[in-house]
């Protein structure tokens, strides 16, 4: 099976194949082939993701999805994968 990382446009990244997912460095237990890794920092099963991003109208203001394969012993840093609040975003402004 193929070891690919696809993100989605305002929405999780796709990891698939053996590779090993790590959060601050210590490697997470998966169960699945195929998990859904959480971007938008809002999910209550972090790092997996749990699809708050559709309640929160998350954005990541990437025009489309973007797989890249990865080596064998490749392994994924949960915080490479998550994406920090846009600046232009109307909903992180003060109100006047």
């Amino acid at each position: 099976m193929r070891r690919t990382v696809t993100t989605y446009t305002d929405g999780p990244a796709l990891v698939r194949g053996d590779v090993e997912i790590r959060v601050g460095g210590e490697p997470v237990e998966r169960v699945r082939g195929t998990v859904a890794l959480c971007r938008c920092g809002g999910s209550t099963i972090a790092p997996f993701c749990d699809g708050t991003h559709k309640v929160t109208r998350f954005t990541t203001g990437e025009a489309a999805p973007s797989c890249r394969e990865l080596a064998e012993g490749e392994g994924v840093d949960h915080e490479d994968l998550a994406c920090p609040p846009r600046l232009d975003d109307p909903r992180l402004r003060e109100s006047a």
